[in-house]
């Protein structure tokens, strides 16, 4: 595996880590419908726009940083605009929890990547 296709790939499962940490998190069981639900919204945003961003070209931490930048809020505008909520201030508590979610995650998990990838070589 390329170090790059390690980071796209790791992106995904960063995101739906996200997805999955928040139905967790709402005591809700896990399935494939509602981690679908969560995560589509986030996931199409982001291989939309990463081409564009050149969040892979090369990759580096400023590019997945401007990457996360644009394209989370972008991801929870589609997402509630798909499921209808949330709305007004829990748009922006969920925004805020979002953002600081997926920054974490992103960051461990590119991280983890990239140490696969020196791993294989």
């Amino acid at each position: 595996m390329t170090g790059t296709l390690a980071l796209v790939l790791f992106d995904a499962l960063a995101l739906v880590a996200f997805a999955v940490i928040g139905v967790l998190s709402h005591n809700r069981s896990i399935d494939l419908q509602s981690v679908l639900r969560n995560a589509l919204p986030l996931l199409i945003v982001w291989y939309a726009l990463a081409p564009l961003l050149g969040t892979y070209k090369p990759p580096s931490w400023k590019a997945l940083w401007v990457a996360w930048l644009v394209c989370i809020p972008l991801g929870v505008v589609l997402r509630a605009a798909i499921l209808g909520h949330p709305k007004g201030g829990e748009f922006f508590s969920f925004l805020s929890v979002t953002m600081l979610a997926t920054c974490m995650l992103l960051a461990c998990f590119r991280w983890a990547a990239r140490f696969i990838a020196m791993l294989a070589g």
